[in-house]
């Protein structure tokens, strides 16, 4: 197992604001012109309902500035504003509804939540480092050798009599950009290049955005119909497997600790990391951690093994269980070098560290 947050390094924090529309505007409005935080905002997120009121607070105030914003309707609409998870995301949220403000916090898959104050960092919060390459799984695959298998070792697909494997990502069976396979056991495998792992990165990617923003419960529901789908087809230690590992002891009680200070309540609970990459010796323990990481909002990159095609036959299984396109993907190539790195002997404490990050959310209290 390895993640994309392997090589870590600091940058610029992406930060948004978001305007309910029981928010105190004029509150808003001050916080803008007294901490001079306009030109740190990436977008101002505004309720369709106070747009009106909004732009004529701006234009009052901040009558020489051409200050652009966005509008949304329901607050599931901001479920989807998450992008890159190569960024540190910071937001404000602005409601005269706390619980509800507190509820929106949650399901955000942001590092920092502040309500109703913005940047009002206080002791006990760190921002994280953040991979923004794409190394570990770049190093497993030898490029060069990849590029001269791919020009001088065709294969007659039409003329083998056994199982093909394809690459697997958007939710879909894909073949190869150059249309080669290699050969192992009998079984042809599709050999990825460089434009196969990029695709399936972005597939990854876009895959976590879903996954993550999701709850417990309904990425659980969803993981119990592969349960079902693998008992159908008689893989009864398979969904033991998986059943054990669903509730994760229930994602671990949510680990959520509180604290309080003069100024502000501070929530810290844990979020997804990302992508995570796998590649196992056994069947077995690609399937505890392939469950380990998805319970927790992860989306996987399954390495293939060719000694065992572990993944492939229950792609299908996946896809039919109603699991979004890109949380489950499948690479193979005959150039890899992927080292084992299991965690399954880790206790449920350490594993939900591995596998997730901390996650603040700060309550002005004033």
């Amino acid at each position: 197992m390895q993640i994309y947050n392997h090589y870590k390094e600091v940058i610029c924090p992406n930060i948004k604001m978001i305007l309910l529309e029981d928010s105190d505007l004029y509150a808003v409005i001050n916080c803008l012109k007294t901490r001079n935080v306009l030109f740190q905002l990436d977008k101002i997120w505004v309720q369709e309902s106070i747009k009106q009121t909004f732009a004529w607070y701006l234009k009052k105030y901040f009558e020489y500035l051409h200050i652009n914003f966005y509008t949304f309707r329901s607050r599931q609409e901001l479920l989807t504003l998450n992008t890159s998870t190569y960024s540190v995301h910071i937001v404000s949220i602005w409601s005269e509804d706390i619980i509800a403000a507190k509820n929106l916090a949650e399901s955000l898959n942001v590092h920092v939540s502040f309500i109703n104050s913005h940047m009002d960092f206080c002791p006990g919060i760190m921002l994280p480092y953040i991979d923004i390459y794409f190394k570990p799984l770049y190093d497993s695959f030898n490029l060069q050798e990849m590029d001269k298998y791919v020009c001088t070792n065709p294969i007659n697909l039409t003329a083998h009599k056994g199982l093909i494997y394809d690459l697997f990502y958007d939710g879909m069976w894909q073949k190869p950009k150059k249309d080669t396979y290699w050969k192992h056991n009998n079984i042809l495998l599709a050999n990825a290049i460089c434009e196969d792992i990029i695709d399936c990165i972005e597939s990854a990617t876009e895959g976590f955005q879903i996954w993550s923003t999701m709850s417990n419960d309904s990425r659980m529901q969803l993981l119990l119909k592969f349960v079902s789908m693998l008992e159908c087809n008689g893989k009864f230690s398979l969904a033991k497997i998986v059943s054990n590992w669903i509730k994760l002891p229930y994602i671990y009680g949510s680990l959520i600790h509180c604290f309080q200070t003069e100024r502000f309540e501070v929530i810290k609970t844990r979020k997804p990391q990302g992508t995570v990459i796998l590649k196992e010796k056994d069947e077995i323990t690609l399937f505890c951690e392939l469950t380990q990481s998805l319970i927790i909002g992860n989306s996987v990159i399954v390495i293939c093994n060719p000694d065992l095609c572990a993944l492939a036959p229950y792609c299908d299984m996946f896809k039919m269980s109603g699991i979004p396109p890109g949380v489950i993907n499948l690479l193979s190539s005959k150039n890899t070098d992927f080292r084992y790195d299991t965690i399954n002997n880790a206790t449920v404490n350490e594993i939900f560290e591995t596998l997730s990050e901390v996650k603040h959310i700060v309550v002005s209290r004033k």
